[in-house]
């Protein structure tokens, strides 16, 4: 370096620069992608002793989960005794695990069956019943009476996820309100509109009862009812929106079933 001053005298002085390496960092153990439904996984990094950051890292691990859809910059860095920093950076993408809803519990009739949905755009879709299509029917003479869970497996980008459904088959026969050994019942009123009452004339058993809509879905249910004093079980029906149901008073001896109208 050189300088001058204001009468022209000149003046030199050197100096010299060593510049210090950056240390040389590599790391390793992560895939390209995963799915968030995936294990964590160990990282490692080379020289030892130094930091892994990004999404879904807790110290040397990598939690899909915790890191949550998308792509994410994972980075380990190491500083040396000189204070130099060298770093290694990696991206991984992680893929949302798919979302697969089959609704509600419903109730099924022997005699019926019901179409499921499992939504489009997965890659692949498997059912309980063998079906690979997007849409499955489930026949309540195949499934057999009582409680019966029917299911579906689905892919996305390699991803996997289940959906279920719950379904309770039930006797019916088409165009007959009764089976068995079906005792005096009355439903009334019918239409109905605030309450409902239900009256069995000399029988001191338990009974169920169950209401469904148009749709198959459960909106009311109990079991083990027993007649008050008045032979008579009253329900309140205010949370009723009006239409069409069905309704099922059933137990092991006999099954009665009426068309119920709510107003």
């Amino acid at each position: 370096m050189q300088v001058f001053s204001a009468e022209g005298c000149e003046a030199e002085d050197s100096v010299k620069v060593t510049p210090k390496q950056s240390p040389q960092v590599s790391m390793w153990g992560l895939e390209p992608a995963y799915c968030e439904s995936d294990e964590s996984r160990i990282m490692y990094g080379q020289p030892g002793g130094g930091v892994f950051e990004g999404d879904g890292v807790d110290g040397n691990i990598f939690d899909p989960g915790l890191a949550g859809g998308g792509s994410h910059v994972i980075t380990y860095s190491f500083e040396d005794v000189n204070d130099c920093i060298g770093r290694d950076t990696t991206i991984v993408h992680v893929y949302p695990i798919p979302d697969v809803e089959l609704g509600s519990d419903t109730t099924l009739c022997n005699t019926d069956y019901l179409v499921l949905d499992a939504g489009a755009g997965y890659d692949t879709y498997l059912w309980s019943n063998g079906s690979t299509s997007q849409v499955a029917s489930f026949y309540g003479a195949d499934l057999g009476i009582g409680f019966k869970t029917v299911s579906v497996i689905v892919t996305l980008d390699g991803c996997i996820n289940r959906g279920e459904r719950m379904l309770d088959v039930i006797v019916c026969n088409p165009g007959i309100s009764e089976y068995g050994n079906v005792p005096g019942i009355e439903v009334f009123p019918n239409p109905a509109s605030e309450m409902l009452q239900i009256r069995i004339r000399d029988y001191s058993g338990k009974f169920n009862i169950r209401i469904t809509d148009a749709e198959g879905r459960v909106k009311y249910k109990e079991e083990n009812v027993a007649l008050g004093p008045q032979g008579n079980k009253e329900l309140i029906l205010k949370s009723f929106v009006a239409g069409a149901y069905f309704m099922n008073i059933y137990n092991e001896e006999f099954l009665y079933r009426i068309t119920l109208l709510i107003q």
